[in-house]
């Protein structure tokens, strides 16, 4: 069985990646571009009267946007690739795919995803592409093609009605994903055991001071062009920078 030990070292290498990225995002930020693309008659009706705290939800609200996409690339694919080398996987160099296990009689393709609910038709359509290429240039080992997307949560467990029209992908997510590329039934839980309060404060103890800093910079801001003299969101300028004729 796996070392606990190391596995949670790898879940803090992968939070620390994390949370890097939600502070490069906070780097990025500029309020007045964020209200820009805000709806300021739902901010107004969800009845947000407090300057301070419509400023943070709107701060994150606009990391959460990203949080899914960041923390699969940051977590859920650097894992799965962690748990797959114990049946010799290794990373593929592949277009959209993100590791490979081989065996005795076949080629096991993985696209790493965060929930079942990933992608639309136009992102599936491309997913499919890149497993016909791989398929098309492996064909000369004489192996069976596995194509897989795996969600890392979920409880797919076998093929869908997907994968049986086209005949191309299975997917498969939770437990049963993680069994597949670990062999071990338990993995699933050993992520989230892994993920406890220390490991989690110590992974993001750098991003609270940089979050902490960017709220009362754009709080600041906010009160300063967005705010009357008695404190109050004055709405009506919101509106008119949001919406006004320009």
């Amino acid at each position: 069985m796996m070392r606990r030990r190391n596995l949670k070292q790898a879940i803090l290498d992968c939070l620390v990646d994390f949370y890097q990225r939600r502070t490069d995002r906070l780097g990025k930020l500029d309020l007045n571009d964020l209200l820009k693309h805000k709806n300021p008659y739902l901010l107004r009706a969800l009845g947000i009267d407090k300057p301070d705290e419509l400023v943070e939800s709107m701060l994150d609200s606009f990391l959460k946007e990203g949080d899914e996409t960041s923390f699969g690339e940051a977590l859920f694919e650097r894992i799965a690739l962690w748990a797959a080398q114990r049946r010799g996987g290794h990373k593929s160099n592949a277009p959209g795919i993100d590791l490979e296990i081989e065996d005795s009689n076949t080629i096991h393709l993985y696209s790493v995803k965060s929930s079942p609910n990933w992608g639309n038709s136009s992102q599936w359509k491309a997913l499919e592409q890149d497993f016909k290429d791989i398929i098309g240039r492996r064909r000369k080992s004489g192996k069976g093609i596995d194509c897989v997307v795996g969600s890392a949560t979920g409880a797919r467990a076998s093929r869908s009605s997907r994968g049986q029209k086209r005949g191309l992908e299975r997917k498969i997510s939770g437990q049963s994903f993680w069994r597949e590329i670990s062999n071990d039934p338990e993995f699933y839980l050993k992520i989230i055991d892994s993920m406890d309060e220390k490991v989690v404060l110590n992974a993001k103890k750098d991003f609270d001071i940089e979050y902490s800093q960017a709220l009362s910079k754009y709080r600041a801001e906010f009160k300063r062009d967005f705010c009357g003299k008695n404190g109050r969101i004055d709405w009506e300028a919101v509106v008119r920078f949001n919406s006004g004729e320009k």
